[in-house]
């Protein structure tokens, strides 16, 4: 065997460091993309969660007063006002 390296792997050596940028760049690609796609499931809960409707304090009071569960009611009304107050 001689010590010398491949005129083979010359030309690859010197055909990876030509498109070196390339690779970079394809890096970086699959590394945005990847970012984005494990966020994907976390970006969309929150979505959801913030296109809900708001929650009616008041009516909610008044139904458990109606149906006898007043401390029920108290601490919705006092959720109702932390939340109006914040």
């Amino acid at each position: 065997m001689s010590t010398e390296a491949s005129p083979y792997l010359g030309g690859v050596v010197r055909a990876v460091w030509r498109s070196r940028w390339n690779v970079a760049r394809l890096s970086v690609a699959v590394l945005v993309l990847w970012v984005l796609a494990v966020d994907t499931g976390g970006r969309l809960a929150r979505r959801q969660l913030a296109s809900l409707p708001g929650f009616d304090y008041v009516a909610e009071v008044r139904f458990l007063r109606a149906a006898g569960r007043y401390g029920e009611a108290m601490s919705i009304a006092d959720a109702g006002i932390a939340v109006g107050a914040g």
